[in-house]
């Protein structure tokens, strides 16, 4: 596959945010609707989360620019590797971050002084962990993400679906419809909400739009909730909660929601002892 520079994709041409809309929906807008897609990490030893991505951007046809970045390679997966930001034909939109935890923040701020305005950060290793080690790179990189400006998801998740966009960045092979359904997901554990939007798959619920926020470093669930209220071709939200930090901004979120007359179903994890135990 040849990387290309496309038009502008049907869903953008439909629905725009206003100019006076907010930098996290501007931002979540252009993780959704990328120009173009940049796989910081490439590598094709087997069964690597890069290569699954990437396998299953081709496979459901996305139509923006792809490219693969690592320093050490100069092809993968039959097309050009490019060695850093710099090298590439067109500035980065959206960022995949797939390089090991102690490179990530150099990527994130490498990503926004290159022009990129989103990222997913697919790597683990930050505040899951308990060790010192992980909980200082986890608020070094929550200071990157604060001071770029740039739209995160993660770390420690398993990508994203925007339908419209037959983008699908995430690890999972399982066969996805790509119809721009009017259900958008979001939720901190990728397993929960592939396995949510699967069961209404199967029921013939279309999903337009899924994001897992992973350990919400930079974008948090009811972010994710207030962009969808202002898409018009989304009627329904799921939500997937671990916890909520900032109690405020998701009753903001849920307001907005009713406010567009689009109902929200919470699925939220840690009402018994077992759940509290499988949340940590």
């Amino acid at each position: 596959m040849e990387a290309q520079v496309p038009a502008a994709s049907v869903s953008q041409r439909l629905w725009s945010p206003a100019p006076d809309a907010s930098d996290i929906v501007k931002g979540i807008h252009a993780m959704l609707h990328p120009l173009n897609i940049v796989l910081v990490g490439a590598t094709d030893k087997p069964g690597n989360y890069a290569e699954r991505i990437w396998n299953n951007l081709i496979k459901y046809g996305y139509e923006g620019g792809l490219y693969p970045v690592n320093a050490k390679r100069e092809a993968i997966w039959g097309v050009p590797c490019y060695k850093d930001f710099a090298s590439l034909p067109e500035k980065p939109d959206h960022v995949l971050v797939l390089v090991p935890a102690r490179f990530a923040v150099q990527v994130i701020r490498d990503a926004a002084a290159a022009g990129a305005r989103s990222a997913t950060i697919v790597t683990s290793g930050f505040s899951e962990l308990q060790d010192e080690e992980s909980q200082r790179l986890a608020a070094e990189l929550q200071a990157a993400i604060r001071e770029t400006g740039l739209a995160v998801t993660g770390p420690n998740c398993l990508g994203n679906l925007s339908a419209g966009e037959k983008l699908f960045t995430n690890i999972d092979d399982r066969i996805v419809t790509m119809e721009q359904g009017a259900v958008a997901i979001a939720g901190q554990s990728g397993a929960i909400v592939m396995a949510i939007r699967q069961a209404l798959e199967d029921r013939g619920v279309g999903v337009g739009y899924m994001v897992t926020t992973g350990n919400e470093a930079g974008l948090e669930t009811p972010d994710l909730m207030r962009y969808y209220a202002e898409d018009p071709s989304i009627k329904v939200i799921v939500v997937y909660l671990e916890g909520v930090r900032n109690t405020k901004a998701f009753r903001d979120a849920c307001k907005a929601a009713r406010a567009a007359s689009k109902p929200v179903i919470a699925f939220k994890l840690g009402a018994s002892e077992g759940g509290r135990a499988a949340a940590m």
